[in-house]
């Protein structure tokens, strides 16, 4: 048995280009998810700008000793660059757009599941340490006002940033390895999503866990009777749920008038994101490559903000911040990750893309690497097994 081990572990061969992408992957997780929590800053000054140096030489090296794009891949690539980049150097406020196009161009036939791997170990730990130590004291555990409810932010900047992290996190577990999924497990979810409500009253990411336990629990049921799930035309209508809810925020926004009853009642449902946006919509408007704009939130303060203005929800922010060009493709890449796992078979990755929509319709975190890794799906090997495919739609291979 144990010569047959051995045997084995010989055959195994490290991809030291997908190590190295997980190492620095890793590192810039490290860094960005710390800065979402009240854990203490310890960070050299510029480290960020180190990690924004260390993943544009990595895939320049790795485009120069392995270039594996096929030629859709490579346009592609080049659109995904071109407009971050253009973006980030326009206003240093949005260098990380720098980073996270190396980083989505970089992610080319890098495992999948490697990756949400990282981000689960990493996550997990973080969030871990945040909420132990915002539990003894040793960090302020933010605690907020809402309709006389108290609200606490568990180590977080913010109770919606604790709540969406978990509500990534179980994104993540569910997605790893396109697993068999336990029917147990949705029940689970429910009950860490009205755990987490209980203490960050935070309702979008409570209605999207507990909706996304539902769909896994169809699905499961659905998969048992060995229906063609792949095939259905609902998996399918399932890729344009971002355009769709991209589309109705921005009528929304567009349309808002605060001398209407209606329009008022939509907009205290929705915690006045509507009045905000249609503040920076006639701050910014719409350009090309965006223009920055100077909010003021709560996160990481209990000080009320009489001037307190902020895009939580994901679309807006990217239209009227980073501008048509960058939206234009975010709205591409989602497509194309949802087509992608559908191709794949993974049909939970299917839903949560859909669900990561809904809830960056209420959230800002879609561009965010800190929270969402499935923005890098676009160029990452999904194949469920070792062989390599092409992973753009035009190339099914």
């Amino acid at each position: 048995m144990f010569n047959s081990i051995f045997k084995d572990s010989r055959k195994i061969q490290l991809d030291w280009l997908e190590v190295s992408y997980l190492v620095i992957f890793a590192i810039i997780l490290i860094f960005t998810m710390w800065g979402t929590t009240m854990l203490p800053d310890f960070w050299p000054s510029r480290f960020g700008l180190f990690t924004y140096f260390l993943i544009m030489v990595y895939v320049i090296v790795k485009g120069i000793k392995k270039f594996t794009y096929t030629k859709t891949e490579t346009v592609f690539a080049l659109i995904i660059g071109m407009s971050f980049l253009i973006c980030a150097f326009k206003n240093d406020m949005y260098s990380f757009l720098f980073m996270l196009a190396f980083l989505i161009v970089g992610a080319k036939d890098v495992s999948i599941d490697k990756i949400l791997k990282v981000y689960l170990l990493i996550d997990s730990i973080i969030m871990l340490i945040a909420f132990v130590c915002s539990q003894l004291g040793m960090i302020e555990n933010l605690q907020y006002w809402k309709n006389e409810q108290m609200r606490f932010a568990l180590g977080s900047v913010y109770p919606t940033d604790f709540a969406a992290h978990i509500f990534y996190i179980v994104l993540v577990a569910i997605c790893l390895y396109n697993r068999k999924v336990n029917i147990v497990e949705p029940f689970l979810i429910m009950i860490i999503a009205f755990w987490v409500y209980k203490w960050t009253i935070a309702s979008t990411s409570l209605i999207c866990m507990v909706v996304f336990s539902v769909f896994i629990l169809g699905y499961i049921i659905c998969k048992t009777k060995k229906e063609k799930i792949k095939d259905n035309i609902f998996i399918k209508l399932l890729s344009a749920v971002p355009i769709l809810f991209a589309s109705i925020y921005i009528f929304m926004t567009v349309a808002y008038d605060n001398n209407n009853a209606k329009w008022l009642w939509i907009n205290e449902k929705l915690s006045d994101r509507l009045e905000n946006s249609k503040k920076g919509f006639g701050i910014n408007g719409f350009n090309l490559f965006g223009k920055y704009i100077e909010e003021k939130g709560w996160g990481k303060s209990v000080v009320e903000r009489p001037d307190y203005f902020f895009l939580d929800d994901s679309y807006i922010r990217i239209l009227l911040e980073y501008g048509i060009i960058v939206f234009v493709v975010v709205m591409a890449i989602l497509i194309i990750v949802s087509r992608r796992a559908a191709y794949a078979g993974r049909m939970t990755m299917v839903f949560a893309i859909a669900f990561i929509s809904l809830h960056s319709f209420m959230e800002h975190h879609l561009l965010d690497i800190a929270y969402n890794p499935f923005i890098l799906c676009v160029f990452a090997d999904l194949s469920i097994n070792k062989e390599k495919k092409g992973c753009m739609i035009l190339n099914k291979r």
